[in-house]
Order: structure tokens, then C-alpha cells, then sequence
């Protein structure tokens, strides 16, 4: 591991370590480095979901979620022998 001089606030550095229960000013600086690697991936991620065209497969519902109403009314149009497009999807109104 390579060793780094770095000025820090003291009081800051101080209120780290009582926060996160680590001892050692490395520690602290250690499991900061963590948490900012880990945001920035999770940021990465959300922007690339907003950047997607359709985050959804056709029949994500159905397999992600085999009980649900989607899946029931799907298995309701094949037994009836109607196409999947005819089938209204979502909570009946009636």
C-alpha cells in the first residue's frame, strides 16, 4: 500500500472517526474512499437507466413476478385463446 501525506481538518477527521467507530486516521480515510467509489458507481448506474430506451423486456412482469395481475391475464387470454397484444394489462375498472 502506498503511503500518501494529505492535509486534513482535524475537527473534521475527529467527527469521522467518532461517527464511524474506526481508530486510525487511515481507516477513516479508507472507508471514505469506499463510500465515495460506491456513489459514483450508483450514480453511473441511475444515469445509464435514464439514458436507456425501455428498461422493461416484453413479459419482464410475467417472469419477474409469475402471480402477478399482468401474469394472471396473460394466462387468462391463452386459455381463452386470444393474442397476448389483445389482453388489457393493469387492475380492472369494472
Amino acid at each position: 500500500m502506498k503511503s500518501l501525506n494529505v492535509e486534513v481538518d482535524e475537527f473534521l477527521l475527529d467527527e469521522a472517526r467518532k461517527v464511524l467507530h474506526e481508530e486510525t486516521p487511515a481507516a477513516v480515510v479508507a472507508e471514505a474512499l469506499r463510500e465515495v467509489v460506491r456513489v459514483a458507481r450508483l450514480k453511473r448506474g441511475i444515469q445509464a437507466m435514464r439514458e436507456a430506451d425501455d428498461l422493461f423486456w416484453p413479459g419482464y412482469l410475467e417472469e419477474i413476478r409469475p402471480n402477478s395481475w399482468a401474469a394472471y391475464e396473460m394466462r387468462r387470454a391463452a386459455y381463452e385463446g386470444r393474442e397476448p397484444s389483445e389482453v388489457r394489462i393493469g387492475r380492472r375498472s369494472d
